[in-house]
């Protein structure tokens, strides 16, 4: 058997997950091809189950995603869109819709989707994470004025945290700072605030 494969959680700042997701190697911290990106801070990258096979990981994938629950469609708070169990490897379309089709419709309780929260808090790092993520302070995360369609402003700290908290998509935040793109989503502009050293 081949056991390579593990799942894992992007956490927002509060322990909650915003997405989950299932790989081997490196995929959990890589950023190209992503439409949700990992949080810059390592340390809320965490791998949830390892040394699976591929099939135990789009099981758990599954199970995870159902618990907490998708944004997109309204059942919960995970930024994924799908739910989950898709890959490369060569598992066959009905063995994805069996697992997904056991999955679909359960529900789960708060005090359940609480104790799983709360399992995520603290967990340990691999050493080569933590050395990736070397205290970044709250001073040196770059700030930037926000401007929406409706005129409203607001002055943000790291932008990756805060799309992960919001709901938005970094990536395209970037695209409207670069002039890229007039407007994403409600916001029109993105500009960068200088601070005198």
């Amino acid at each position: 058997m081949n056991n390579k494969y593990y799942t894992y959680a992007y956490l927002r700042e509060d322990g909650t997950p915003y997405y989950i997701g299932k790989g081997s190697k490196r995929r959990a911290y890589i950023t190209q091809g992503r439409v949700v990106l990992p949080p810059k801070n390592k340390n809320k990258i965490i791998i949830l189950k390892q040394n699976l096979t591929e099939e135990e990981s789009f099981k758990h994938e599954i199970y995870m995603i159902a618990v907490f629950g998708r944004k997109d469609i309204g059942t919960g708070i995970l930024h994924n869109r799908t739910n989950g169990g898709e890959g490369s490897g060569g598992r066959s379309l009905e063995s994805k819709e069996k697992v997904s089709k056991k999955m679909k419709g359960r529900t789960f309780s708060n005090e359940h989707k609480e104790k799983i929260r709360l399992s995520l808090i603290g967990k340990k790092m691999p050493p080569r994470t933590k050395i990736a993520s070397i205290n970044q302070s709250e001073s040196q995360k770059k700030r930037y004025l926000i401007t929406f369609d409706d005129g409203r402003q607001i002055e943000i700290k790291g932008i990756r945290e805060w799309c992960e908290n919001e709901g938005y998509n970094a990536r395209s935040i970037f695209f409207v700072l670069n002039n890229e793109w007039k407007k994403y989503k409600n916001i029109v502009s993105v500009t960068k605030i200088k601070v005198s050293q």
